[in-house]
């Protein structure tokens, strides 16, 4: 089966997608701001730096080849503080933190009393993940695909959404049609 999803042209949608994330949680975090006390300031503020370093470098965050070394140790870990037979090892692979969950907890601050963008956010990442994953796999390449064209079409919205927030005030209302968008504008 021949890939046709392009790595760029994936790579570009992700990076695209998290720094849209990076604006919409901005934006989100703004209007709550002054509620919150100031460690979760802190930790808001630290969130938003980690989501802009993963939307520069996807890559580091989530591909196999810089991943699976430190998920396999954190399953093995797992495994020998639990007492888990080497012949049951598999299932504490299945319990660990995956990369994807690590990158959702360290940016988890930054969706404070957002659970809906903090929702978007982790279904965002797991397909990053996912096609990160299976693009490698010469058996589940069709997944990989399928992932790439999803990881597309929602940093495209994405991108969209955030373009109507970062908008002067008296545009935003025409951006609201212009995108026809109004009805998912978080």
């Amino acid at each position: 089966m021949v890939y046709s999803v392009k790595e760029k042209e994936v790579y570009n949608a992700i990076k695209s997608g998290f720094s849209a994330f990076h604006d919409l949680a901005k934006h989100s975090l703004k209007i709550r701001w002054k509620d919150l006390p100031r460690n979760k300031k802190y930790s808001a503020a630290r969130a938003l730096v980690y989501i802009n370093g993963v939307a520069k470098q996807p890559e580091e965050y989530f591909a196999r080849k810089n991943t699976i070394d430190a998920w396999l140790a954190r399953a093995e870990e797992y495994r020998k503080e639990n007492k888990i037979p080497k012949d049951s090892a598999k299932c504490a692979f299945y319990i660990v933190f995956r990369p994807m969950d690590c990158v959702c907890d360290n940016a988890r601050a930054a969706f404070t009393q957002n659970f809906e963008l903090s929702r978007e956010f982790y279904n965002f990442c797991e397909k990053v993940e996912c096609w990160e994953y299976e693009r490698v796999s010469d058996k589940r390449l069709e997944l990989a695909k399928d992932a790439g064209e999803r990881i597309k079409k929602d940093s495209k919205d994405l991108c969209q959404i955030a373009n109507v927030k970062n908008s002067n005030i008296f545009v935003r209302p025409f951006k609201y049609m212009v995108y026809a968008v109004a009805q998912k504008i978080r």
